[in-house]
């Protein structure tokens, strides 16, 4: 009897929202080759997203360093990667350690450009996946730092070493990649059950609730605002901050599912990124946006979400003023847009089936 067919998934580092995808990713291939055998390669833990998979958490694939969920540490994320291509061999050669201790037969990358340098040094076939990736994000955010440059360079030469990129909607144009295939939106619709989800929470389940997420990053707002002028909404949080507990129900002590809480909630409230977006309108669920500043990615996904889904724009001076309850009644006043139908995982679950047979 053959060896049954092994995945690595190197995912970035970087907020949930990339372990969702790749959950979906997953779930639609166990559904082809049963047997296959997946590790996810993350420094965050993947348990709230996946089942029956090996972790590996030694990735050094961070994304960017955040002072908080919409905040971007430039400085600390330059340094932290310069240090990497400091010693750029080094880097490589922990990367392909790691990596060939799970003696993979196919690499699928989302995001990050480590685990294809290092695949394609071990002679692994590696893909990639992702609405963005970190070569466009640092030509952004570190065109003015000249001591970058050489570390852009070699995001740009790994980069290229993938054989093939998957591209879900909505995502960045990321016209650099190598072999772009688009798909279509990728998301893993939950079970909603609204009246279970309060039972196991203890809630009054006449009241209405929102789901406050921010791709398991802090939101950086003063939330003590919210709770004066929530309403009659109940404020759900997945692991809410110590100094959040008063105004947030942690939804996590339902012991539910991510994906089934979230299917069960009336309404979201986060930034945008691309698990939220997609798993929102996959689910008809209306989403308040918070701005996101000078993030690149957000306005090809805002753009999106605004088309095909119901979302508002949570403004500044609501935000500040903790107008929450308010802006979520106006959200919901509207006729529910139809919902999209996630074909993107089955589609990239079929490409990466044929590779690992």
């Amino acid at each position: 009897m053959s060896a049954p067919p092994r995945l690595y998934m190197a995912v970035t580092s970087h907020g949930y929202g990339h372990l969702s995808l790749c959950a979906s990713v997953a779930e639609a291939l166990r559904a082809r080759l049963p047997g296959v055998q997946v590790t996810v390669d993350c420094a965050l833990d993947p348990s709230p997203f996946f089942q029956d998979i090996t972790h590996e958490p030694r990735s050094l694939d961070f994304g960017l360093v955040m002072r908080d969920a919409r905040t971007i540490d430039r400085p600390a994320s330059a340094a932290r990667y310069r240090a990497l291509h400091d010693d750029w061999e080094g880097t490589l050669a922990h990367v392909c350690q790691v990596m060939a201790a799970h003696a993979p037969d196919l690499v699928l990358s989302c995001s990050g450009y480590l685990a294809v340098a290092a695949a394609h040094r071990l002679r692994i076939p590696v893909l990639g996946l992702g609405p963005l990736n970190w070569l466009d994000i640092g030509r952004f955010l570190f065109r003015e730092d000249p001591a970058m440059a050489p570390v852009l360079t070699a995001m740009a030469e790994s980069y290229a070493l993938a054989e093939g990129w998957f591209i879900p909607t909505p995502s960045m144009p990321q016209e650099d990649l190598p072999n772009r295939l688009a798909v279509g939106v990728i998301s893993q619709p939950g079970r909603r059950d609204r009246r279970g989800l309060a039972d196991a929470l203890g809630l009054d389940p006449a009241r209405p609730l929102t789901l406050v997420n921010f791709g398991g990053l802090s939101s950086g707002l003063d939330a003590r605002q919210w709770a004066r002028q929530s309403g009659d909404w109940v404020l759900l949080a997945v692991n809410p901050a110590a100094a959040e507990r008063e105004v947030f129900v942690d939804a996590q002590a339902s012991g539910w599912a991510f994906r089934n809480i979230l299917a069960s909630a009336d309404a979201v409230v986060g930034k945008a990124g691309y698990g939220m977006l997609a798993d929102c309108a996959a689910a008809g669920l209306p989403m308040l946006l918070v701005d996101r500043g000078d993030w690149p990615e957000a306005p090809y996904l805002e753009e999106w979400f605004f088309s095909n889904a119901r979302g508002r724009r949570l403004t500044e001076k609501a935000l500040a003023e903790g107008r929450i309850g308010e802006e979520l009644e106006r959200l919901v006043a509207g006729p529910p847009p139809a919902r999209i139908r996630p074909t993107g995982a089955e589609e990239v679950a079929a490409h990466l089936a044929a590779a690992l047979r």
